[in-house]
């Protein structure tokens, strides 16, 4: 059993089929182009499509120039409107893996004294009684 965080080698996927970073856009992918503080998601729509984003996704309030709607039709992609685009992200995300979100049992514990050694302890026996665990702490 690793140790430290370090020892443990997990290889996440260079590409999704549903993504809002053009960094995991590949052919098919599913590009939401959402606003964030300082960033326009429509500038990111261009570089989507030449990665192969097949359906772009955008706010129903965002302001798609004639520019971008010809190169989503150049490329022949589908273009979906929506009202919450980080909504739908997580909707599709979790459609994408067949929600297996619901299949997970969460235990939290609060308190203000012994929540470490608690969590440590529980996830021990937890683990002995052949279940698998995650655990987060601060």
């Amino acid at each position: 059993m690793p140790s430290k965080i370090n020892d443990i080698h997990i290889k996440f996927p260079t590409k999704l089929p549903v993504t809002c970073h053009t960094k995991y856009v590949g052919i098919g992918s599913t590009f939401f182009a959402i606003n964030g503080a300082k960033e326009d998601g429509l500038t990111y729509i261009p570089c989507a499509l030449k990665r192969g984003a097949r359906k772009i996704v955008i706010q129903d309030n965002a302001k798609l120039n004639s520019e971008l709607l010809d190169l989503i039709n150049k490329y022949d992609a589908e273009l979906e409107i929506v009202s919450n685009t980080r909504l739908e992200l997580a909707n599709y995300s979790a459609n994408e893996t067949n929600n297996a979100h619901k299949q997970l049992k969460i235990i939290a514990i609060t308190g203000t004294k012994g929540k470490t050694s608690t969590t440590f302890m529980l996830e021990h026996v937890l683990r002995k009684a052949g279940l698998k665990t995650a655990m987060t702490t601060t």
